[in-house]
């Protein structure tokens, strides 16, 4: 008879997902924090640029050139986050979304506001960077499922909560803005204050577009 001693304790799915949770708890903060922040922004966005009677074409180009920055910065963010590290670059990062979202409602004009959603979105391809290298770092195996399964509970959650923001605060005035810059600015305390090492920083960038 074998004593429990000598059986192989395999940990259960509840150990294995609360296991994987505390390796990216400071970074799932941050996405609650920054995907709430964007999907306000990016709500409140074209509502504002009726209200300021931005034309029909400039309405829809604010969409299209939010995803045209986030092309460039898909090519742009491994060579950003392999000169300062994940860290830094995140911050970089964040900075630059802060920025863009409160200075729209102070310039209220057509190519400012082209200009900023693109900087988003450019800047957001270098936090899904971030983000998503950081948790192929902590995933084994034996956690990947559970970890990418928290990253897109926590960003869906996010998004939703975002929009339904908009209600109480409102398309005019400062406030909505003002909101999701705050969101944004707060994602850098929990990265900035985690004691869990980040990824490698990458040794080469080689984009194979094809």
């Amino acid at each position: 008879m074998v004593g429990d001693h000598g059986r192989n304790h395999k940990p259960t799915p509840i150990r294995r997902v609360t296991a994987a949770f505390s390796s990216i708890t400071a970074l799932l903060l941050s996405v609650l924090l920054l995907i709430g922040g964007n999907s306000l922004v990016g709500i409140v966005t074209p509502l504002r640029a009726r209200i300021e009677g931005f034309p029909d074409l400039t309405v829809g180009l604010l969409g299209s050139v939010y995803f045209a920055g986030m092309l460039a910065g898909t090519l742009a963010a491994p060579a950003i986050i392999r000169r300062g590290g994940h860290i830094r670059a995140y911050a970089a990062f964040v900075a630059l979304a802060v920025v863009s979202v409160i200075l729209m409602p102070v310039m209220p004009s057509q190519w400012a506001w082209l200009s900023c959603r693109a900087l988003i979105g450019f800047v957001f391809a270098g936090l899904y960077a971030v983000i998503e290298a950081w948790i192929n770092a902590k995933a084994t195996n034996a956690n990947r499922g559970a970890l990418y399964a928290l990253y897109q509970i926590a960003n869906f959650a996010a998004s939703a909560a975002g929009q339904l923001a908009l209600k109480p605060l409102g398309a005019g005035g400062f406030s909505a803005f003002a909101v999701a810059g705050a969101l944004l600015a707060l994602a850098i305390v929990p990265m900035a204050m985690t004691s869990v090492d980040p990824p490698a920083q990458p040794r080469s960038v080689r984009p194979r577009l094809i």
